[in-house]
């Protein structure tokens, strides 16, 4: 024994022992404390993950390797009501699926059971994508399995059933715009910014004769015809350029080979953002609608001419009347001077029957504006005696005008039948009487003046306004008082044509005419024509002296024999030779037999069998220059302005004085001999 082990007591030991004991002591305390924090940790660590899965807002399940429930949240367990008690930790994904199916779980397992069985554990096993679900309570699931390092399973549950209606709902409002898309009887279809088609529906393929994949991805120019693709890619810029709807129609071929007459409806399309990208188009075919409406205006066409028909023949009844009946007495009548007065109101009747045709001419467009310079003012004053005479001695008549009104250029015969049209309306609306006022002025129309009288045009007018204090007019009436042959009046009380042809006429002067009336309390008419600067042409003196006559050979062609023996005896008696032919055809004959020595022509236009026109040109064909003088009570009618230009042919307008055709024909005569001497 050493000296340091004897020198050791037993007291030290002890004190070394209870040292060692007190470390272990406070050993074991740091173990315990670090025990607790660990627990605790480990608590906090297990309830996050608790709270994490349960906070998701699907069903979520995590399986072991040998497929047995480990982790689980409350969603996952209440998404499948009718066998949630099984949902417990530790039990297996194939036991709890059988105990859903037997319960009736799962609505596409119904019937096959064990298939059904089999295919799920499958999906499970070696999950290839999300798979969907139909429930016995009419919900869908959406199921997303992975696989884990560990061989576990982890999955989601999510309820998809709103998603479902809204794709259900989707495809049927799809389905229904696809059929009225297909079924519409209209042709649609909508283009890209490119200009090509992106949708077409089925009366588009059937109209065009298009399969849908030759239309779709395509661009006009590649599907239609040059001349109707250039018509839709015009249209499509002016859609793009304009931000607006661009409608017109046109005559389109379609696939049957017809023509069709169709209204094209283009409007930008736009998205969300009010951006256009594309162009959509709507073609109707319009051919019955416009076969129906030309067949309506011929219907309402026909309608009117009975009315027209009515009206002329009571005036030209009245002027036959008055014809016969001076003709009987001048027969019967010995006092020359009587006779004489007989025949002067043959005259009148007949020149009233022409300025009736005349009337009709001008309405149906078939004379020639002979317009000159006028002081409108002067011709309503000119015209005054004549109103007068129409309006009869229970209506009193006052003439107003501004001082030095502006001139205006007009046909003067036109005029005057604008001024007694309107007060012959007038007059018809004062049957018990009353006052006519007749007020011509100066009127600068600018925009404030156009829109408060509603009025077509702006610009400086001379005005001629014909105010009545007549029964007036209602709104209706007014509104119709333009149309032609539109009248209030029984059948065969007038002509008929009134208001209509004084707008022809108005509208011919490039001026507008403007109706304020109301019932009870007359009505004014008033006219307003442009200005002109033009000075007035001088007037020339008239020359009552007669006409020269001559010895020329002038062939006359008339189908009507006693209008061509007038003529034969007229130009006789002015010492003319007159070769007479009562058709084109004969006329051709005569002219044959008789070329070198005919001087002039005179041809009627309307002939039977060859009108006038041709036997001209058959002439010309012979290389003969005679002049030639065609009549016709047509005007222009089937003259147009280029063809007696370069034929040189002279017109005369029937009915004409005598005077009339005897000067016309020195006159065609002395210029050719003119032509000859240069």
């Amino acid at each position: 024994m050493t000296r340091q082990e004897m020198a050791r007591t037993p007291e030290a030991e002890l004190a070394e022992l209870r040292e060692r004991v007190a470390e272990l002591e406070r050993s074991l305390a740091r173990v315990k404390v670090d025990s607790k924090r660990v627990e605790e940790e480990l608590r906090v660590s297990q309830q996050r993950l608790h709270d994490a899965i349960e906070s998701i807002p699907d069903g979520f399940a995590l399986y072991d390797a040998d497929d047995r429930l480990v982790l689980f949240n409350t969603r996952y367990k209440q998404t499948y009501s009718k066998h949630a008690e099984v949902f417990v930790q530790g039990s297996r994904f194939e036991d709890m699926l059988r105990e859903g199916v037997y319960r009736g779980e799962f609505a596409d397992a119904v019937g096959r059971e064990e298939a059904w069985i089999a295919e799920r554990l499958e999906t499970h096993l070696d999950p290839q994508g999300p798979i969907e679900q139909r429930l016995s309570d009419g919900r869908w699931l959406r199921t997303e399995e992975r696989r884990t390092r560990d061989g576990g399973t982890v999955g989601l549950r999510t309820d998809i059933t709103r998603l479902k209606s809204a794709e259900a709902a989707l495809r049927k409002s799809e389905e229904a715009f696809k059929s009225t898309f297909d079924h519409t009887p209209s042709a649609i279809s909508l283009q890209d910014l490119s200009g090509r088609y992106q949708l077409v529906n089925r009366r588009f393929v059937a109209w065009y004769g298009v399969a849908e994949a030759d239309a779709v991805g395509h661009t006009s120019e590649e599907v239609f015809p040059d001349a109707y693709a250039a018509v839709l890619s015009e249209l499509d810029h002016e859609v793009l350029e304009q931000r607006s709807v661009v409608e017109r129609e046109l005559e389109v071929e379609l696939a049957e080979g017809l023509a069709h007459e169709v209204a094209l409806t283009k409007f930008p399309v736009l998205d969300e953002e009010e951006k256009i990208i594309g162009v959509g188009t709507i073609a109707m075919d319009i051919t019955e609608q416009k076969r129906t409406e030309r067949q309506l205006r011929e219907s309402q066409r026909m309608e009117a001419v009975g009315r027209l028909a009515g009206g002329v023949a009571q005036d030209f009844n009245n002027m036959l009347q008055i014809i016969t009946s001076y003709a009987d007495a001048a027969i019967l009548v010995e006092d020359g001077s009587r006779r004489e007065e007989f025949l002067n109101n043959i005259l009148a009747a007949a020149e009233r029957a022409a300025k009736l045709t005349g009337q009709l001419l001008a309405f149906s467009r078939r004379t020639t504006m002979q317009a000159s310079t006028l002081d409108l003012s002067k011709v309503a004053a000119d015209a005054g005696d004549m109103i007068g005479r129409l309006l009869g001695p229970h209506i009193e008549l006052e003439l107003c005008s501004q001082e030095a009104v502006d001139l205006v250029a007009a046909d003067p015969a036109m005029l005057e039948q604008v001024i007694v049209n309107l007060c012959v309306n007038a007059r018809d609306a004062m049957a018990q009487g009353g006052k006519l006022t007749i007020e011509t002025r100066n009127l600068e129309v600018d925009e404030s003046v156009r829109d408060a009288r509603n009025l077509p045009l702006t610009g400086s007018f001379v005005t001629l306004s014909v105010r009545d204090t007549g029964v007036g007019m209602t709104s209706e009436v007014r509104e119709r008082a333009f149309e032609p042959f539109f009248t209030t009046k029984d059948v065969g009380s007038g002509s008929g044509l009134g208001l209509s042809m004084v707008y022809g006429i108005v509208q011919q002067l490039g001026g507008m005419i403007e109706i304020e009336s109301e019932p009870e309390r007359g009505t004014r008419c008033t006219i307003y024509l442009p200005r002109t600067k033009t000075e007035p042409e001088p007037s020339v003196a008239s020359d009552d002296a007669e006409p020269p006559g001559g010895a020329e050979t002038i062939l006359i062609a008339e189908d009507e024999e006693a209008l061509l023996d007038l003529l034969k005896i007229l130009l006789e008696r002015r010492g003319y030779r007159v070769l007479s032919a009562a058709g084109g055809r004969q006329a051709l004959s005569v002219f044959e037999d008789n070329a070198d020595s005919i001087d002039l022509v005179v041809l009627d236009v309307l002939m039977p069998e060859i009108g006038g026109k041709k036997v001209f040109e058959a002439i010309r064909e012979t290389g003969s220059k005679v002049p030639v003088l065609f009549s016709t009570g047509f005007a222009h009618s089937s003259l147009d302005a280029e063809f007696l230009a370069e034929s040189g042919a002279r017109v005369v307008r029937k009915p004409y004085a005598p005077e009339t055709l005897l000067k016309i024909v020195r006159e065609a005569l002395d210029e050719r001999s003119s032509s000859a001497v240069e």
